[in-house]
């Protein structure tokens, strides 16, 4: 028997030792959250009554809509197409917590919580090319790593950035909605990025309104246009947070 710490609660686990641990011929290695962890996050279910765009929840069953507020403003810039948009977890208390101590005071130890979630839904994905949205140089600077990026790699998920940072440097957690749903252009494709894959999906830890997503995905649909190509543009992100109108 041997016990150790739940990265995220601090609480006290217990393990049996197996034999080939107890005389030495393999290393010690236990989980490193308590099942109460590992199980706090809510999984999404989509109805046949949410958006068709971004899967967001529409409670009034009699609404003849197919799309949520936000998506219809939307299909008045965006083509249809890019609209889809798929979400793991309900953005609740518990998500908000993780992604805070994650994302904002550095405690990069909670991104490997994600690695079973992520190696599961790469099976859906894993002929995608995995794409990752730049953040601004102030955030990397203050932060000391790309939170997106090292979810990724903590589940050995490989992924590219084709897209330069062009924004105003302030966060998205602090605009407020009308800034986000007016948001001016905030990425470039780089000049040497190649565009050789069939499908691409574009990985985010939180949807919105749906803004950031949806530039970079109109982007990179009018690069592949350019380039000859009619690949397909998909979107995932952990969470889908939906901000009140």
């Amino acid at each position: 028997m041997s016990d150790s710490l739940c990265y995220s609660c601090q609480r006290q686990m217990q393990h049996d030792l197996t034999w080939k641990q107890l005389i030495g011929l393999s290393p010690l290695s236990f989980p490193l959250f308590c099942s109460k962890c590992l199980n706090q996050f809510q999984r999404l279910t989509r109805s046949d009554s949410a958006c068709q765009g971004c899967g967001r929840s529409m409670d009034d069953k009699t609404n003849k809509y197919t799309y949520c507020y936000d998506c219809f403003r939307w299909l008045q810039t965006y083509p249809e197409a890019i609209l889809a948009h798929q979400a793991i977890f309900q953005y609740d208390e518990v998500f908000s917590e993780w992604l805070s101590r994650l994302k904002y005071h550095g405690d990069v130890r909670l991104a490997k919580i994600m690695v079973d979630t992520l190696s599961e839904i790469y099976l859906q994905y894993e002929d995608y090319a995995w794409i990752i949205l730049p953040s601004s140089p102030e955030s990397i600077h203050e932060r000391g790593f790309h939170s997106t990026a090292i979810l990724l790699m903590e589940a050995g998920i490989a992924f590219s950035e084709p897209f330069d940072y062009i924004g105003d440097g302030r966060k998205q957690a602090k605009k407020a909605r009308d800034e986000r749903i007016q948001l001016g252009q905030s990425f470039q494709i780089k000049s040497d990025f190649v565009f050789n894959q069939s499908k691409y999906l574009i990985f985010d830890d939180v949807y919105t309104t749906g803004a950031t997503l949806l530039q970079a995905k109109n982007l990179l649909r009018l690069a592949l246009i350019a380039g000859e190509s009619d690949a397909l543009v998909e979107s995932l992100t952990l969470a889908h947070h939906q901000m009140l109108d």
